[in-house]
């Protein structure tokens, strides 16, 4: 049995705790970890695992800087599990287990391998128990219905890889909206398309979306089910060691789990993975040195910056163009600043390519600065010449326009602030509105509201018996 996973250098505890207890369970087995983000090769003496690096399954520096750049450090690592699994089966390991970091073994899973060696892939869902809560099943289907945090691939499963690969490498993004959630909801489309096995295991990839009808129990020690064993915890949804009382520190995650004062087991489970991953170093692995957050120059690439980039790559790949300079392949941050600051037309006012995507992307300022290109581009790019730091992006200094020369009109920033203010008055408004009993309870009747006058609109007076 061989199991693997992959991090960055700040997750390195979390790799020796799923690593020990996986061994713990597996004492002729072996554990690979691939470090996405150790280009110096400082990581990985004297560690529980085997260290390999984005160069031994096939990813060369100028790919690996392509999706530094791209992805954040979470897309980095999604981005390099269907590689890191085709490169363990291309080394002769009949069949492979993938196993997110953040998780703990509880008991032995060697059933994964002969499943996997008999059908190919096996893939494991969220929960095996119907949930009551609806708007946590309509989380599940905008995230995934599976969780990639646990997978096993053998033989039969290359041609899946080879699929998963090519989806993940460019777009392994998290857009819930969109259907696309990191690696994970390209997992949804896999009962139409291969050969593979859902493992209903109940003791299996458990998290806190499964822990809505039971808790765990101990006997000597150790833990269990109140339906049976426990073989895999995921810890997954941002646990924090230092505040174990809390599952989740996700607050839309956990208003749908169960409280730990109401699951006392598992209370108990989460103190326990708490005190490993402090034990394992967890706090000097956090403060670790992460190369890839920041340019050469120091700057934190926006999320809009990478997004840019990605799609700038994809196509470039597309239509045999050059793609745009990557910080982290010239070293220099310069070359990469001077691409988003070119101008995407040409016109007196000079609006750069970020300039124009964050325009695009905000309602706020589409509704402040309805005509951009035109009339209020001048008055945009004066906004943006304040950088005003509430605002829900900062812009970075390099890619800031130059101060206009005479002072803006004051209805615009006026009216911005005005807008801004009363989008987050509603949203707070609504989320408050939306976790209250009343508005569960009256669900049906909205429901029925909205069928109603939908039967009034296309004249069908309502339903019929």
């Amino acid at each position: 049995m061989i199991g693997c996973t992959v991090v960055t250098v700040r997750y390195a505890a979390h790799a020796r705790v799923a690593s020990r207890s996986f061994l713990e369970h597996h004492p002729a087995g072996e554990f690979v970890v691939l470090v996405a983000d150790d280009p110096d090769g400082a990581f990985g003496a004297g560690e529980p695992f085997d260290t390999v690096r984005p160069a031994d399954i096939g990813i060369d520096d100028a790919e690996l800087h392509r999706r530094a750049l791209m992805y954040n450090g979470q897309g980095l690592t999604c981005s390099m599990k269907a590689p890191l699994l085709a490169n363990l089966l291309d080394r002769g390991h009949g069949e492979v287990a993938y196993i997110d970091a953040d998780t703990c073994l509880y008991g032995d899973l060697s059933h994964l391998g002969e499943l996997a060696r008999e059908h190919g892939l096996v893939i494991t869902p969220h929960s095996t128990v119907p949930h009551e809560d609806i708007e946590l099943d309509r989380l599940i289907v905008r995230t995934g219905a599976f969780n990639s945090g646990l997978l096993a691939v053998g033989e039969g499963g290359r041609a899946f890889l080879r699929w998963w690969d090519v989806r993940t490498a460019r777009r392994c993004i998290p857009e819930p909206g969109t259907g696309v959630f990191n690696e994970q909801a390209w997992l949804d489309l896999v009962p139409g398309l291969f050969d593979h096995h859902v493992l209903r295991d109940p003791g299996v990839n458990v998290s806190g979306f499964a822990m809505h009808y039971r808790d765990v129990v101990w006997s000597d020690g150790r833990p269990a089910l109140e339906d049976g064993p426990l073989r895999h915890f995921h810890f997954l949804c941002g646990f924090d060691p230092h505040r174990p009382e809390l599952l989740t520190t996700v607050p839309p995650i956990a208003e749908h789990w169960p409280p730990l004062s109401e699951r006392p087991g598992l209370a108990r489970l989460a103190a326990d993975y708490a005190a490993r991953l402090l034990s394992e170093r967890y706090d000097d692995a956090r403060r670790a040195s992460a190369p890839y957050d920041a340019l050469p120059d120091g700057v934190e690439p926006t999320r809009l910056m990478r997004e840019l980039y990605r799609t700038a790559v994809i196509d470039a790949e597309a239509g045999g163009t050059p793609e745009p300079p990557n910080a982290f392949e010239t070293g220099r941050a310069d070359p990469f600043m001077d691409w988003l600051n070119e101008p995407v037309a040409d016109d007196a006012h000079g609006l750069s390519r970020y300039l124009s995507a964050l325009w695009s992307a905000r309602r706020d300022l589409m509704a402040a600065f309805p005509e951009v290109p035109g009339r209020d581009t001048a008055a945009y790019l004066g906004w943006a010449a304040t950088k005003r730091e509430d605002e829900a992006e900062a812009i970075p200094a390099a890619l800031l326009p130059p101060a206009p020369p005479e002072a803006l009109p004051p209805p615009i920033p006026e009216r911005l602030r005005t807008l801004t203010g009363e989008r987050d008055r509603l949203a707070d408004e609504f989320d408050v509105l939306r976790r209250s009993r009343s508005w569960r309870i009256t669900a049906p009747l909205r429901a029925g509201a909205r069928l109603a006058r939908g039967a009034r609109r296309n004249g069908t007076g309502g339903p019929t018996a």
